[in-house]
């Protein structure tokens, strides 16, 4: 006989308390809940704090970086104008001076103003009509050191290569035997069949400026010089007594037809931006011009690096009959009127 299975016997429970009504979540995430409503309200904060407080943390440290470099505020600016605050000056100088109708627009805008009105009549007398086919667009700033910067000298150049002018392009093709040799081109093909003919000659531009009380004035000589390639003329066209002032590069050289003449010197005279538009020039060691020059003379004496100068001279051709090409004077060691004062070469010989 089996025993009859125990009851189960129910055990006392203790009373529980009345709980909230819950809203999704269980009780230990409403205990949160404070805490992440502060955290979203410190979060939104945040920027609103940084807008306020930031820009005076910026005039701190900037006050600070003055007080290191011990600039003053007209020293800062003068620095910003320097580093490209130029720039925009300079564009609607040369924006002005590529549009003028007259000779005394122009001479207005340069730095000798009307004392350049006679030679710009002469030289626009030739190249009005180019001169207002050069976009201001195409200009670029070049940096120059502080040594120039820091005198009001600036730099905007413009360089375009030599090209085809295709519009032209249209020439006789030779005949076979001519073009294999066998025959001599007649003089009508030699004229209408030259590539030479039909290209454009590259152009380089240097538009120099410098500050003046009247605000940029652009340095025209060397503007007119570098466009028009007038030292390049000058020497392609010899004429008895002509004579005519340029900026150059000047160097020592190699003598003109490879042979040293006992006591003179070769000088090479540069274009600063042609460096194959160039003259020689033999000039007599003992000569004034020959002391002044002395210093540029590498060939006989040792050197890291050949010596060059920015000068402004004047170069004449000879009166002969076939005339010889010669320094006239040497006007000023740099650009005259921008950098170079007439005669400063003077002070380095003690005269």
């Amino acid at each position: 006989m089996t025993e009859p299975a125990p009851e189960k016997v129910a055990r006392p429970q203790a009373p529980q308390e009345d709980l909230p009504e819950r809203v999704g979540g269980s009780p230990s995430k409403l205990k949160k809940l404070p805490f992440i409503v502060l955290g979203v309200i410190f979060v939104a904060l945040i920027p609103a704090v940084f807008k306020i407080l930031l820009p005076g943390r910026k005039a701190t440290d900037a006050d600070q970086k003055v007080a290191r470099e011990g600039l003053t505020f007209a020293e800062r600016q003068d620095n910003a104008y320097r580093s490209s605050g130029w720039i925009p000056e300079a564009e609607e100088v040369l924006q002005k001076f590529v549009a003028a109708e007259s000779i005394e627009e122009r001479a207005a805008l340069t730095i000798r103003g009307k004392q350049n009105e006679s030679e710009m009549a002469a030289i626009y007398q030739d190249f009005d009509e180019i001169e207002h086919r050069t976009p201001v667009s195409v200009f670029s700033p070049v940096s120059l050191g502080d040594q120039d910067t820091k005198r009001g000298i600036f730099l905007m150049t413009y360089s375009r290569p030599e090209q085809f002018a295709i519009r032209n392009f249209f020439r006789p093709i030779p005949p076979l035997r001519v073009k294999y040799g066998l025959e001599e081109p007649n003089g009508l093909l030699l004229t209408e069949a030259s590539v030479n003919n039909f290209v454009d000659e590259s152009v380089k531009v240097m538009a120099f400026f410098r500050k003046t009380p009247d605000g940029l004035k652009l340095d025209w000589q060397t503007y007119a010089q570098t466009k028009y390639r007038l030292l390049n003329r000058f020497i392609a066209n010899p004429e008895p007594r002509k004579r005519g002032i340029f900026r150059v590069f000047v160097q020592e050289d190699v003598d003109l037809d490879g042979r040293d003449v006992a006591g003179t010197s070769v000088y090479r005279f540069t274009d600063p931006a042609y460096q194959l538009d160039y003259a020689k020039v033999l000039i007599r060691d003992e000569s004034e011009l020959g002391k002044v020059l002395a210093p540029l003379k590498w060939r006989t004496r040792v050197v890291r690096k050949a010596p060059v100068r920015n000068a402004t001279v004047s170069l004449v051709w000879s009166d002969d009959p076939e005339p010889e090409l010669q320094m006239g004077e040497l006007i000023c060691w740099e650009f005259l009127g921008l950098g170079g004062e007439r005669d400063n070469w003077k002070a380095e010989v003690g005269e």
